[in-house]
């Protein structure tokens, strides 16, 4: 998709950042893993945004495409149709 945010771990010995071009996005770390834990919290928080549910139509957090229906059509897809209908 080409709405990813692309981000890179920069840095070397014990100054070590995120940044997206060449913006820095986070804060200094004094370890790299610690600053690639960041780049991966900043890239699931870029991809959250409201969607709607594929089998009821409610709205909920999506984590993603991949993530398109909300939990209670995940844990039971005919009752919450069904509870969908109740409240329209």
């Amino acid at each position: 998709m080409s709405g990813d945010l692309q981000l890179d771990v920069r840095g070397c010995g014990q100054s070590w950042a995120v940044f997206a071009g060449e913006r820095r996005v986070s804060r200094y770390f004094t370890r790299d893993h610690h600053a690639a834990g960041a780049a991966t919290r900043l890239a699931e928080r870029a991809r959250l945004r409201e969607r709607a549910c594929l089998c009821c139509g409610s709205a909920f957090m999506s984590q993603g495409p991949h993530n398109r229906l909300c939990a209670p059509c995940r844990r039971d897809p005919l009752q919450a149709m069904t509870l969908g209908a109740d409240d329209a």
